[in-house]
């Protein structure tokens, strides 16, 4: 720590240590809180690091890619799904936030056909869909796999 720049009486609004962070040119700064809760001892608390300029926005999906692409055969997999015995699978990410995690990988990276995942779109309610992957809520995805289309 550079140096140390406290708030008269130690009081500050979150948004007023923002400002500050900024007009100072402070790498960020740490905010002791109750937030909207009442603090006191027994009460609520949290710490909170605001950064000069917000935060950094990354790209988790791509970040994970990376990480499978360490763990896992990427091309002999690609080889089992777009080769001539090709393995045709099937998942339903239910519009859970592994929706675009299974659409990149799968799809995008591995190259399986775009019917392979579906609903990939994360959505607050699950599109109305009972959001646990079990035989009982699956009954879409069970049907498709008796079809006998997908292998897996």
């Amino acid at each position: 720590i550079g140096r140390l720049i406290i708030g008269q009486n130690g009081i500050l609004s979150t948004p007023a240590v923002s400002c500050i962070i900024r007009k100072i040119k402070a790498a960020g700064g740490i905010i002791l809180t109750a937030s909207h809760c009442p603090g006191g001892p027994g009460g609520e608390f949290g710490v909170k690091f605001n950064v000069a300029n917000g935060v950094e926005i990354v790209d988790p999906v791509d970040i994970y890619l990376n990480l499978l692409r360490t763990i896992f055969d990427f091309h002999a997999i690609k080889s089992l799904l777009t080769g001539p015995s090709q393995l045709k699978i099937r998942i339903d990410a239910m519009h859970g936030v592994m929706g675009p995690y299974v659409r990149k990988v799968l799809c995008d990276e591995l190259g399986a056909p775009a019917n392979s995942a579906i609903n990939c779109v994360p959505l607050e309610d699950f599109g109305g869909q009972h959001p646990d992957p079990n035989l009982t809520y699956a009954t879409t995805l069970l049907e498709a796999m008796k079809g006998g289309e997908y292998g897996f």
